[in-house]
């Protein structure tokens, strides 16, 4: 199972990005977090564990989008442009680490 942390690596890891955004913010450059400034196709990735394929498929339909008719990452893909859409139409131009 690689991937897998510790606790104590894992608030070390963000004790260190804390300062690091802290003194980005210090110096004036823009702070965003490490999953924002990633590539289009990765930025699915960071909602990929909030949805569960059945949940995934809910929440698609919801979003006015047809579940049957898209494999599960084009799904996936779908589901987060209408988020992100939504995001910005309501004027929530802040991320999450703001």
């Amino acid at each position: 199972m690689e991937g897998l942390i510790s606790r104590k690596q894992f608030f070390t890891e963000t004790l260190r990005r804390g300062i690091k955004a802290l003194f980005r913010r210090i110096d004036g450059n823009d702070v965003r977090s490490d999953c924002a400034q990633m590539d289009h196709s990765t930025n699915c990735d960071c909602i990929s564990s909030d949805f569960s394929p059945t949940l995934l498929r809910l929440e698609a339909k919801r979003l006015g989008i047809d579940p049957e008719t898209i494999d599960s990452d084009d799904l996936l893909r779908a589901v987060y442009e209408v988020m992100k859409a939504q995001h910005f139409s309501n004027g929530n131009t802040n991320d999450a680490s703001s």
